[in-house]
């Protein structure tokens, strides 16, 4: 009995939908309508597109909405688990951390639908600062 009706649709695939929509008010009245929508999914991890030192910072800049973590762990790598890393600053496709250039950075970043690489998305080793 109100204006406004939602429905949650938690097992959709991808490709081409249609539903009809019908509605009937309190008088009996009726009231049909078709909805056509396709639904693309998100699969892939986000990618690293520009790596920079600025004013004493590491800067990431992701080609999507992201988190991007590191270790400086050379015998672990890019071998660790993104809960495990330490979460850069920012938000967005901007992300930072305050940049020692004796380490090596190994950089994973998660889009907001928890896709990650199996590797690192990139690297920066010590020697890439100069």
């Amino acid at each position: 009995f109100g204006t406004v009706h939602r429905q949650l649709f938690n097992r959709i695939f991808a490709g081409d939908y249609e539903f009809t929509i019908n509605c009937i008010d309190t008088a009996g009245n009726t009231a049909e309508a078709v909805s056509r929508f396709k639904v693309e999914l998100d699969v892939n991890p986000p990618t690293v597109t520009r790596v920079y030192k600025n004013s004493g910072s590491l800067i990431i800049v992701s080609e999507e909405e992201s988190e991007c973590a590191f270790v400086n762990d050379n015998k672990l790598g890019c071998d660790f688990d993104f809960v495990n890393g330490t979460l850069m600053s920012g938000a967005d496709q901007l992300h930072s951390t305050s940049l020692d250039t004796r380490d090596n950075y190994y950089v994973k970043c998660k889009d907001k639908w928890g896709n990650i690489p199996g590797e690192c998305n990139v690297v920066v080793r010590e020697g890439d600062y100069d």
